[in-house]
């Protein structure tokens, strides 16, 4: 009789054991899973934010890009104007000097 119970307690205690694992099992598959969606997350939004740099630094650069190539025109432009008066007072001394002579 005294068996029959310590392997009744038995199977009970095995029962109880087992459940327990599961539960556990359980309990650390649900923390890993809301782990898993957290690092995907915080992965997500880490793109996010690379890609919103990457667009501003790609602005910026466009913009200046368009500033240096605006200056390089002006300069062209004001070299020309620059070589224009030069000729005008070349002239001009010219003629002031013939008028001298």
């Amino acid at each position: 009789n005294n068996q029959i119970n310590n392997q009744i307690n038995n199977q009970i205690n095995n029962q109880i054991n087992n459940q327990n694992n599961n539960n556990q099992i359980n309990n650390n598959n649900q923390i890993n899973r809301s782990i898993s969606t957290r690092i995907i997350s915080d992965y997500s939004n880490n793109n996010k934010v690379i890609n919103r740099n990457s667009e501003i630094i790609n602005t910026t650069t466009n913009k200046n890009i368009d500033s240096v190539d605006k200056n390089i025109d002006t300069n062209k432009t004001n070299e020309i104007e620059n070589e224009n008066k030069l000729n005008e007072n070349e002239n001009k001394l010219n003629e002031n000097e013939n008028k001298l002579n």
